[in-house]
């Protein structure tokens, strides 16, 4: 990747199999669209299942993902800020892996930051 990314947005995942696609078709669909450089991060939390061969479904399809396999289990918050400090985007959010906040309000949260 030449270009800094605008925004980064990491994915905390801990056993998320059945449900990481949820939020990786989401950025897949909203990538399409933006007019800006994205970066992916799904920390893998020492997650027990199969969450990393699901996520690795998404290589190639979601632009600039990267993974982030933590072989120990160590918590929400650690796995968050461990993805923060790995990210190299201008702007940074951390988005769960079942999409309850649909991915495509990212826009409305960026309109107000770059009001600011």
């Amino acid at each position: 990747m030449s270009e800094q990314p605008f925004l980064s947005v990491i994915i905390p995942a801990y056993k998320e199999e059945q449900r990481i696609h949820k939020i990786l078709e989401a950025i897949e669909k909203y990538q399409a669209d933006a007019k800006f450089v994205t970066e992916i991060l799904v920390v893998l939390d020492g997650s027990p299942d199969d969450t990393l061969a699901a996520t690795k479904k998404f290589e190639g399809r979601v632009k600039n993902l990267k993974i982030i396999d933590r072989k120990e289990n160590k918590g929400k918050g650690l796995t968050v800020s461990g993805g923060m400090l790995k990210a190299t985007g201008k702007y940074r959010i951390f988005a769960d892996a079942d999409n309850s906040t649909p991915f495509h309000q990212v826009d409305r949260l960026l309109d107000y930051v770059l009001m600011s």
